[in-house]
């Protein structure tokens, strides 16, 4: 600033110390000599005792940047300290706390219109106002004006003088940096300080300090805001454009910067909106428009680049939440995509995977291309966000059920069903895809030569509005083709059993007639249905003929036939309600029907290829 700026804010006392004169008198002091009149012109003199002397609204101004609180006999030291432009700022700031508030707040003034003011002067400058006692400082000046004969001002001229000289001190504060950048961090800090000690008359005066501060950074925020919608539009043209994200963060961190004062005052006042222009929808818009195009990293670069700055600015409740959505959207996407890339790329020729994990298995330790498999999908199941670590889980399962398609595969996939497993114990893998990988290797394993899986039954029983519900937990392997929908669903739902009976197309799937059949009705697959009679008659009396089988399985393909009864058993029977009174009568039947069950059982292996009975 220059030297005319300065002055303009000099708070020590003008003109009554140039003058000579005495606050409480109308005139120059007639004690001053020639040689001092000539330091100012008479002209200068005779106008200053004219218009301001004799002008008690004009003269109040004057009268409150004199030290009229301060005592006489610190006069000459205050006059000393006020011409010492060298000294230091931590000597000025000590001795600017053995003054009185009212001193103090002019003395602090004149050191900020002369250098760079740091933190502690600006929290100097508002402490002494906030700690100025106007009804002090009205009886004193009120003596003033009555030893002078002059009426005194008005309670509320005097209060208005009081926040004009706040307005010309907080104005006076930003005089001494070279430029407006420079004030930053001192405003930051000093903001910080303030709203953290919470005193509401310092809160007050930050208000009146942060007025001046937006009016001088309003060019660099406008800038800022400008050049970040010049680089959003630019990035909608060019995603892939590096050079462009360095200097978009550039601009955000001006914008970011300049506005953290006043974004911290309108946090203060509890204000869900600032009242002043943001970038954030320039923002928003390509972060969507990346996402909708399928540029997902560079979007999420962005997000990064970004994260600050949505945090930091206030909005709706319903903004954040599409803000939210968008974010995890391209964190899921972001997180599994290289290692879907991977997948579709070995689906399309999966003969040097399937080789790889029968010679390493699937681990740290792969070979080529079965450890790209491995990395990609442990990226993905390390994420931060849940969603993406399930989506990870959820890619290779399905990955190894379409693998299994290949009669060829089969060891291959046990190995990378077995990698998984012990990853997954080691690693916190989300429990149900545990347990479903669990029934998926020991369902693999019946293909590979291994016994038929032991058949277990649970049953519990919830009342419900008259009805019981009948819920049996996996009769044997529970699916290795059962996929599981996000836990968010809170069920399972079973795959359509086409696609296990495309794996093994000459397996007849063709149910021969029952000799008991009458009244039986094969319910459609689903969970927590309501059975009539025929529907409860068909769950049990094909879960007798299931346990009949099994005690006659021999062999890997009577295991393979027995297990995808299993799954199509569970897909019907595994959960659904029904009447007190219709299971009594089946279970009746059951007992009294054994012989022409075991005659259903034999039937229905009878028809499996390779049977070892036929």
């Amino acid at each position: 600033m220059d030297d005319s700026s300065r002055r303009m804010f000099d708070p020590s006392p003008q003109p009554f110390r140039i003058l000579r004169v005495d606050p409480t008198k109308h005139q120059i002091d007639p004690a001053l000599s020639p040689t001092q009149q000539n330091r100012t012109s008479s002209a200068d003199a005779l106008s200053f005792e004219q218009e301001v002397l004799r002008d008690p609204t004009r003269r109040l101004s004057y009268e409150l940047s004199c030290p009229i609180d301060c005592p006489a006999s610190e006069l000459e030291a205050l006059y000393a300290a006020l011409s010492d432009s060298a000294a230091p700022t931590d000597e000025l700031l000590s001795f600017a706390d053995r003054l009185w508030p009212l001193t103090r707040a002019n003395f602090v003034a004149h050191i900020v219109s002369h250098r760079p003011a740091t933190a502690a002067l600006l929290y100097a400058l508002l402490e002494s106002h906030a700690s100025i006692d106007a009804n002090v400082i009205y009886a004193k000046l009120k003596a003033v004006r009555t030893a002078a004969g002059i009426p005194a001002p008005s309670w509320i001229s005097f209060h208005q003088g009081l926040d004009d000289l706040l307005n010309i001190h907080t104005a006076a504060a930003f005089v001494g940096y070279h430029a407006i950048e420079d004030a930053v961090e001192p405003m930051l800090e000093c903001t910080q300080q303030i709203l953290a000690d919470g005193e509401r008359h310092l809160v007050e005066a930050l208000g009146s300090l942060l007025g001046p501060y937006r009016r001088l950074i309003d060019t660099l925020q406008k800038d800022a805001a400008e050049q970040i919608a010049t680089i959003c539009a630019a990035l909608q043209e060019q995603p892939d454009d590096a050079s462009l994200i360095e200097p978009l963060a550039n601009a955000i961190q001006i914008w970011m910067s300049t506005s953290g004062p006043l974004r911290m005052w309108s946090g203060h006042q509890g204000r869900h909106e600032l009242d002043f222009d943001t970038p954030v929808d320039n923002l928003r818009s390509l972060i969507a428009g990346l996402a909708e195009n399928r540029h997902y990293e560079v979007a999420v670069e962005i997000v990064e680049v970004t994260r600050d700055l949505f945090s930091a600015v206030p909005t709706t409740l319903d903004r954040l939440a599409d803000d939210a959505r968008l974010i995890e959207d391209l964190l899921l996407h972001t997180t599994i995509g290289q290692l879907q890339d991977i997948i579709d790329e070995l689906a399309g020729d999966p003969g040097p995977l399937v080789a790889a994990l029968e010679r390493d298995g699937f681990a740290e330790t792969s070979s080529e291309p079965a450890k790209a498999l491995w990395e990609a999908f442990v990226r993905g199941a390390k994420a931060a966000n849940e969603q993406s670590r399930e989506a990870a889980w959820r890619s290779i399962q399905d990955f190894a059920i379409r693998l299994s398609n290949r009669p060829e595969a089969a060891a291959a996939v046990v190995r990378l069903l077995t990698g998984l497993i012990q990853y997954g114990e080691e690693g916190s893998a989300p429990p149900q895809f545990l347990k479903a990988l669990r029934g998926n290797l020991d369902f693999m394993r019946s293909f590979i030569g291994s016994d038929a899986v032991e058949t277990k039954v649970v049953v519990g029983q919830t009342p419900r509005t008259g009805s019981k519900r009948n819920r049996r937990i996996g009769l044997a392997a529970l699916a290795f083709l059962a996929l599981l929908v996000p836990a968010m669903c809170g069920y399972a739902v079973y795959l359509n059993l086409d696609h296990v009976r495309s794996i093994w197309p000459k397996l007849s799937w063709s149910q021969p007639a029952m000799s008991n059949s009458s009244g039986e009705t094969m319910p459609p697959v689903g969970t927590g249905q309501h059975l009539d009679l025929d529907g409860v008659r068909y769950c049990h009396f094909q879960q007798e003929r299931l346990r009949i089988i099994k005690q006659q399985v021999q062999g890997p393909q009577d295991a393979r036939a027995y297990n995808l009864l299993i799954v199509d058993y569970n897909s019907r029977c595994s959960d659904f309600f029904y009447q007190d009174n219709d299971l009594k009568v089946v279970l009746d039947e059951v007992n009294a029907k054994k012989k022409l069950l075991e005659a259903d059982a034999k039937q229905i292996m009878s028809t499996w290829p390779g049977h070892a009975g036929n």
